[in-house]
């Protein structure tokens, strides 16, 4: 009896509730498994080792059969077409999902099923998968509450228990599933479509492919590696992306500085983002480096521009339109550091570096042209709001400060402490620019214009100390 020989043939009618106990689930189940000629036959041991697997012999087919999954008042139908039995899995042509927030449909086969059951990934008793993924529509928050317990939903506790069990779950699994999704929702994102491929290898998993998201269209590709700390790495290229649903379907990356209502335009972008699943709030714990430019954009109240646009009385740069801003950043510990960033705008060219936190303080340094600046105060407000080139001609370069919060920040004119702001965040500019050049190759961005170097930076005479100047009411 240590390596009995199994000898199994059903035919007939199953309720799925009788496998209720079986499943480890709190929803209810409802429904008939269909099982058509069923038969099973191998040595006991054989049953449990996927090398033993084409010793073991089944065959027959069975069908799931007005199969509804009942969780928070919502219902989940589940059908299929016959589901065959090959050696130790399954072929099936079509198992379908169904509800008020969408439809899932899968074929393919599944093989190692057996064993699976049985044993632990690591001895190689894993399934193997090859199955087509088709999503015509889908709310992930929908389904992801069908199969949320009420105590998983008010407790926290769950998120950490939830990850090992993912973590658990994905080793047990080999394969790849080729995907074609269609208007996939997940909060404020909105997904229209996405064709790729989603693999699991035996200590990550990987996805790649095309999406059309934001009005323009983005290449991802994607790896999970399977340890205590699970970090998603994200390397994505974005074309024609519209600047202002970027920000509504991130939902803002959950800061009020800089919003939806602040930018439009054209994104362009190439970016590699490290996401940690660790359950904590998501923008306070990810790294984003990336090259990022915008065409034909406007900037509207943006309050680092606000607030100078109160100092040099220039109310152009309450709403500024430019043909390009582009850029390198980092997005780390809750903060946003953008180096040197040139805006070729209506009201003026100017040059901005700075930083700011998802809890909304800022510390912001500008260069600006004094001639531009003199020339700026003293015409009507420009009401075309074209672009204007850059000059070849003006006066030295003034520098600005600006940093607090959006409620109580302080102006300053200084060269010394924008300078030094320049600087520090040229550093992490290169680390950025390091990366992605590793990553995608070469990534051009506009830089500032020589022409600005054409007279120079203001600078002190010989013996003079620099002043901060403290602009009032700031």
């Amino acid at each position: 009896l240590s390596n009995p020989k199994v000898d199994i043939w059903v035919d007939g009618d199953l309720p799925v509730e009788s496998l209720h106990s079986l499943m480890d689930i709190d929803q209810s189940l409802e429904g008939t498994i269909n099982l058509n000629d069923v038969e099973l036959k191998g040595r006991w041991s054989d049953l449990q080792k996927a090398s033993r697997s084409k010793t073991v012999k089944t065959s027959g087919y069975f069908e799931l059969e007005d199969v509804v999954l009942k969780s928070n008042k919502n219902k989940l139908w589940i059908e299929s077409s016959p589901i065959l039995l090959r050696n130790s899995g399954v072929e099936f042509e079509r198992l379908s999902l169904r509800g008020k927030g969408g439809e899932v449909h899968l074929d393919g086969s599944i093989d190692n099923l057996l064993s699976w059951s049985n044993g632990v990934p690591e001895s190689g008793n894993y399934a193997l998968l090859d199955l087509n993924l088709d999503i015509p529509n889908l709310d992930v928050d929908w389904l992801k509450s069908m199969f949320a317990s009420a105590q998983e939903e008010e407790d926290a506790q769950y998120a950490a228990e939830d990850k090992n069990d993912l973590m658990k779950m994905l080793k047990g699994f080999r394969g790849k599933f080729r995907a074609k999704c269609k208007e996939v929702r997940s909060g404020s994102l909105n997904i229209e479509t996405f064709e790729g491929k989603i693999g699991l290898e035996a200590n990550r998993m990987y996805v790649e492919g095309d999406l059309d998201v934001m009005q323009g269209v983005m290449e991802l590709t994607g790896k999970l590696p399977y340890n205590n700390n699970p970090i998603m790495e994200l390397n994505i290229s974005c074309e024609d992306i519209d600047a202002e649903s970027f920000f509504i379907q991130l939902e803002n990356f959950d800061q009020d500085l800089l919003t939806d209502k602040n930018v439009s335009g054209k994104l362009h972008a190439k970016g590699v983002v490290f996401l940690p699943l660790d359950g904590e709030d998501v923008y306070s714990s990810m790294k984003v480096y990336a090259g990022i430019g915008i065409q034909n954009g406007e900037l509207k109240d943006f309050k680092v521009l606000e607030g100078f646009s109160k100092f040099v009385k220039i109310k152009e740069l309450r709403r500024i339109k430019f043909s390009n801003m582009e850029n390198w950043l980092e997005v780390s510990n809750g903060r946003v550091y953008i180096p040197a960033l040139f805006i070729q705008s209506n009201a003026m060219n100017l040059k901005i570096c700075g930083e700011q936190g998802m809890d909304n303080t800022m510390d912001y340094s500008i260069k600006v042209n004094a001639g531009q600046l003199l020339a700026e105060r003293f015409k009507k407000y420009d009401e075309t709001l074209d672009p204007i080139e850059a000059r070849e001609h003006g006066f030295f370069n003034m520098y600005f400060n600006m940093a607090g919060d959006l409620d109580n920040f302080e102006v300053k004119s200084s060269k010394k402490i924008a300078d030094a702001h320049f600087s520090r965040l040229h550093n992490r500019e290169e680390n950025v620019k390091f990366l992605l050049t590793k990553v995608f190759g070469e990534v051009d961005l506009i830089s500032e214009p020589t022409e600005w170097a054409d007279l120079g930076d203001f600078r002190l005479m010989e013996g003079m100390e620099e002043e901060v100047d403290y602009i009032d009411g700031y």
